[in-house]
């Protein structure tokens, strides 16, 4: 299973977009999405306020701000391929 941290706040276009692409992308693959709104812990707005949304995939953080398709699906193949 596919473990997602996302980093959102309220009001974000680029967060939205993001993650109905990041959906999109998972498919069918078995995941889990946990979504973490940045505005309700001062460490994570003062951490994260100009970098959202923050894609964090198995305990990484793969993308700040703009996601990449092309790395997203490179990196969903990758780990389609370890199966």
């Amino acid at each position: 299973m596919i473990s997602i941290q996302f980093y959102t706040k309220s009001d974000c276009p680029l967060c939205e977009q993001a993650l109905a692409s990041l959906r999109e992308e998972l498919g069918d693959r078995p995941h889990h999405i946990e979504t973490v709104d940045i505005e309700t812990d001062p460490k994570l707005q003062e951490q994260f306020r100009y970098e959202i949304p923050v894609i964090r995939i198995d305990g990484t953080v793969r993308f700040r701000g703009k996601m990449n398709l092309v790395l997203l699906r490179r990196l969903l193949r990758g780990r389609d391929r370890q199966k």
